[in-house]
């Protein structure tokens, strides 16, 4: 994964000439810090949608006097040296010093820039807990016991929102220095991790790469659409043009078939149109944000009302199902997701739906054929955009309980100035020269991620689903996989447990 560079400061220079990803950010504030604004003249004018010139507001005379202040990780200690294969998390954290890997290298200086700024001494310990379960007790251990030791945390949504940890975590809306406002911080995250619409325990940024990596996004082989359909130019256009839907992919996934082997029968030995993981729950939760159901809505003082049992959410699921389990193109395959990428790799299906890390693994690095990037389809062309799920697998932000009140200032500033710094910086890295460079084969794949940037959204009951009685996996991807007219019977058997699970699980979660 590795691609050299001389020199970290070309790599500053390429970031100032990139243009951003996404329109329609909010401009620098009026009062920003000297210490991270560069000097300008007159004739010198300000480009509102470049990263590197969304200044924050903290002030020039910020001074820890060294203090230490030490974020706790879910991972292995060997992360810290780059010794591990954890490249998401590591880039989430400490990156790697001059290893010629732009992301990494860049999230290195990050770190550097920011203690330097507010004269701390950052560090870093991994949770070492092995498990998803066994970091969840780590993290509690850490609280229970008043540990002070460990200022926030960065767990992932599986072993926070997900397992009930709100308890545990402080309420951080009115952090010291953290404009919620700003750029860098993710709103609508922090709008889904919120469980009363008021308060949050949980926030994401810019500084938290796995959440793009565990984005759902689809990849399609390039050289098949051509044998099959003519120009694979005419499905990047379809996407550009808004016209992807679930209907248009049925059609392409069921044209696509091909008995390569003469057996008579659908197996590993010929081509699909469409691979699917062995249980089909990685991929359900992005087409139930890529297709819009209209599951759930935040009444007006905040608080969660599931809305499932309408035409549009059943709509969704018919057509899931009937891709999935009618369509002759689609293929369930033995393994997770990642095991399907290798038959894709190797010419076998036209399309894959996976997540945004999945073009970073070697399986597509060393595809022979050439293959596209592009959002998951919508419901219908009335759909206003293309939805990317972000995957609860990402990591979040935390302050736990134990944290002192003396430290929050700290806190604050050193949250606020990292994922700051990861906006103006290595952000546009990832994106202009890692996923529209390097792990992309063609300039109309890096116009659809701008669609998936776009589009990013999550989904508070997926988040929640453990809190709410498992609604999401009984109505909504049970039904998916395995009978679509079921779902009117099984919502009524469930609603009533779901919103009383609800309620006890929020009063625990806010004591």
């Amino acid at each position: 994964m590795k691609k050299n560079i001389q020199f970290i400061s070309l790599l500053l220079a390429l970031l100032m000439m990139l243009p951003a990803c996404t329109g329609g950010e909010d401009t620098a504030s009026d009062t920003t810090s000297a210490e991270t604004q560069p000097e300008t003249t007159a004739e010198t004018e300000v480009d509102p949608d470049l990263r590197a010139n969304h200044f924050d507001a903290l002030p020039d005379t910020l001074d820890f006097g060294g203090a230490t202040i030490t974020g706790l990780f879910r991972g292995v200690a060997s992360m810290l040296d780059g010794t591990t294969g954890g490249y998401w998390l590591t880039n989430d954290v400490c990156g790697t010093d001059n290893i010629g890997d732009t992301v990494s290298d860049a999230v290195w200086q990050r770190n550097n820039t920011v203690s330097e700024r507010l004269n701390i001494d950052l560090q870093w310990t991994a949770s070492d807990g092995g498990s998803l379960a066994n970091d969840i007790t780590v993290f509690k251990n850490v609280v229970m016991s008043s540990d002070d030791s460990f200022d926030f945390f960065l767990p992932t949504g599986n072993t926070s929102a997900g397992q009930g940890m709100n308890s545990y975590m402080r309420d951080i809306t009115n952090l010291p220095y953290v404009n919620w406002d700003s750029p860098w911080w993710w709103q609508f995250a922090n709008e889904s991790l919120s469980v009363d619409g008021k308060t949050m325990q949980f926030v994401v940024g810019d500084m938290l790469l796995t959440n793009l990596a565990q984005t759902c996004i689809m990849y399609f082989n390039k050289d098949l659409y051509t044998n099959l359909y003519g120009d694979a130019n005419d499905m990047y256009q379809m996407v550009l043009d808004g016209g992807f839907t679930i209907d248009e992919l049925h059609t392409l996934v069921q044209g696509a078939y091909q008995d390569t082997n003469g057996d008579g029968i659908a197996d590993d030995g010929d081509i699909h149109g469409l691979l699917w993981s062995e249980n089909q729950y990685e991929e359900l939760a992005g087409w139930a944000v890529s297709l819009n159901m209209d599951l759930y809505r935040r009444d007006e003082d905040g608080a969660v009302v599931i809305t499932m049992n309408n035409e549009q959410t059943v709509n969704a699921i018919e057509k899931t199902y009937a891709l999935m389990k009618e369509n002759a193109g689609s293929f369930i395959g033995k393994g997770t997701i990642a095991d399907q990428a290798i038959p894709f790799s190797e010419g076998s299906s036209l399309f894959l739906a996976a997540r945004m890390i999945s073009a970073t693994s070697s399986t597509l690095r060393e595809m022979d054929n050439g293959y596209g990037i592009i959002p998951m389809p919508k419901l219908n062309e009335a759909q206003d955009m293309y939805y990317s799920g972000v995957h609860e697998s990402g990591s979040v932000l935390c302050v736990p309980k134990s944290t002192a009140e003396a430290k929050l200032e700290m806190v604050g500033a050193t949250l606020e100035a990292l994922c700051g710094e990861a906006h103006r910086t290595y952000m546009d890295a990832f994106l202009e020269t890692a996923m529209k460079s390097k792990y992309s084969r063609d300039e109309l794949s890096g116009q659809c991620i701008d669609l998936i940037m776009a589009g990013l959204t999550k989904n508070t009951l997926d988040e929640y689903n453990s809190s709410f009685g498992g609604i999401m996996t009984g109505c909504i991807y049970n039904v998916m996989k395995n009978n679509p007219s079921s779902f009117a019977s099984t919502f009524q058997s469930s609603i009533t447990a779901a919103e009383t699970a609800w309620e006890k699980a929020l009063a625990a979660m806010q004591e």
